[in-house]
C-alpha cells in the first residue's frame, strides 16, 4: 500500500510551491494597482493633487494585468520545475553514458577459497566496488520475517546455506555470514556509506514489494532520493513512486507482459513520464532472443526490432548482466548507454 504523503499533490507541486505561486500571484496584483495608481501622478507642485489623483484608479485596467500576472506566474509556476526535473534527469543520464557500466549486486567477490562469487550485496562488495572508482551500482533489496529491508537478492547465501530461508529476522541477518565469508549489508548501513560517499549512485532491484521498499527509503533515508534510481517494473508504478519524491526512474522489461508488451506502449510511456531509461536483457539488444509465447500473436516482435526502436527514438538502453569485455564493447558499439556487469574493474569503459 502506498502511504500518503501531505507534502506532495497529484499535480506535481508541493504545498510550499502553491503558496509560493500564490503570493506571487498576489504581490503581482498589489504591483498592478500601485502602478496603475502611479501613473497618474504628474509630479504637480501642489502636493494635494497629486494625492488626490494617486487614488484615481482604472478596474478595467488593473484587472486584465492582474490576470495576465496570474497567468504568467502559473506557467511559470508549471514550466520551470519541468524543466529543472528533465535537466536533472539528462544529467543522470549523461553520468551513466560515463560510466558506462552499473555494478551488477555490488559486483563479484573473491572468497578465502578461490571462488569468485556474485549475488553477495555485502559490505566488503560495496567497499571493493567503491575503491575500485565505481560510482554506479545496483543493490538487489529484500524484505527479512519481521519486515527489516536489507540488502539481498534472496536468503539462499545466508550463513552459507544452501536452501532458501524463509524466515529471518533482521536480527539474524546481521548476525550471519554470505557464504559463510561475506557481512551482510542492510539498508540503512547502505545510507549511511552514501552519506559519506556523496558521488556514489544506487540502482534498486526489488523482486517482491517494490513500492513498500519505496516507502521504506524514502521514510529511512529522505536526504538520498535523488541519489536512488528506482526500477519500475510496469508502468503503473511510476506515479506512486514520483508522488514517493524519487526523481530517477528506469523501467525494466523483463517482467512486462500482456499490453504493456508493446514497442508503441513502451515509447509513449517514456515520452508521458520522463524515464531515465528502459532496461532490456542482453539478448533483446543482440538479435539472439526468442520472443515466441511473449505475446498472442508469436511472429509479431523479432531480431532487434525493440532494441533498434528504443535507440532510434533517443531512448538510454541500459543491458543486463554482461562480464565478457568484448561483448560489453559490441553492445556500446550497437548503443548501449550502460552495461550491468558484475565487473569491479571497470573505469576503462569511461573512453568508449
Amino acid at each position: 500500500m502506498l502511504i500518503h504523503h501531505p507534502d506532495i499533490v497529484f499535480s506535481g507541486f508541493t504545498k510550499f510551491e502553491y503558496v509560493f505561486i500564490i503570493a506571487i500571484f498576489c504581490f503581482g496584483i498589489f504591483l498592478c494597482l500601485v502602478y496603475d495608481r502611479l501613473k497618474y501622478i504628474k509630479f504637480d507642485w501642489i502636493l494635494l493633487i497629486g494625492v488626490k489623483r494617486l487614488f484615481r484608479i482604472n478596474l478595467k485596467h488593473t484587472l486584465q494585468i492582474a490576470i495576465l500576472t496570474g497567468i504568467s506566474v502559473y506557467v511559470v509556476g508549471t514550466v520551470f520545475p519541468v524543466y529543472k526535473h528533465q535537466s536533472k534527469v539528462s544529467g543522470i543520464r549523461q553520468l551513466l553514458r560515463h560510466e558506462r557500466s552499473i555494478v551488477h549486486a555490488l559486483g563479484f567477490m573473491d572468497g578465502y577459497d578461490g571462488k569468485e562469487y556474485d549475488y553477495t550485496n555485502s559490505y566488503e562488495a560495496l567497499i571493493n566496488m567503491y575503491g575500485l572508482g565505481n560510482r554506479v551500482a545496483e543493490v538487489d533489496f529484500s524484505f527479512t520475517d519481521d519486515w527489516e529491508l536489507v540488502c539481498a537478492h534472496d536468503f539462499s547465501t545466508w550463513d552459507g546455506e544452501t536452501e532458501v530461508v524463509d524466515c529471518i529476522t533482521g536480527k539474524d541477518f546481521s548476525g550471519g555470514k554470505i557464504y559463510s565469508e561475506f557481512t551482510p549489508l542492510t539498508f540503512s548501513e547502505l545510507a549511511d556509506f552514501m552519506r559519506n560517499n556523496p558521488d556514489l549512485y544506487i540502482i534498486t532491484d526489488v523482486k517482491e514489494f517494490n513500492l513498500l521498499a519505496c516507502e521504506r527509503i524514502s521514510e529511512i533515508a529522505p536526504d538520498l532520493k535523488d541519489r536512488f534510481i528506482i526500477q519500475i517494473y510496469h508502468s503503473e508504478e511510476y506515479e506512486p513512486v514520483r508522488l514517493l519524491g524519487f526523481p530517477y526512474i528506469i523501467w525494466t522489461l523483463y517482467m512486462t507482459a500482456g499490453p504493456e508488451w508493446d514497442i508503441q506502449v513502451i515509447k509513449d510511456a517514456f515520452i508521458r513520464y520522463d524515464l531515465l531509461g528502459v532496461t532490456m536483457r542482453e539478448d533483446w539488444a543482440d538479435g539472439t532472443a526468442d520472443f515466441t509465447g511473449w505475446s498472442d500473436d508469436p511472429g509479431w516482435i523479432h531480431g532487434t526490432e525493440l532494441f533498434d526502436s528504443m535507440v532510434n527514438m533517443n531512448v538510454p538502453v541500459y543491458v543486463y548482466t554482461v562480464n565478457d569485455k568484448k561483448k560489453i564493447q559490441d553492445l556500446i558499439y550497437y548503443g548501449v548507454d550502460a552495461i550491468y556487469t558484475d565487473n569491479t574493474d571497470n573505469i576503462w569503459l569511461r573512453k568508449l
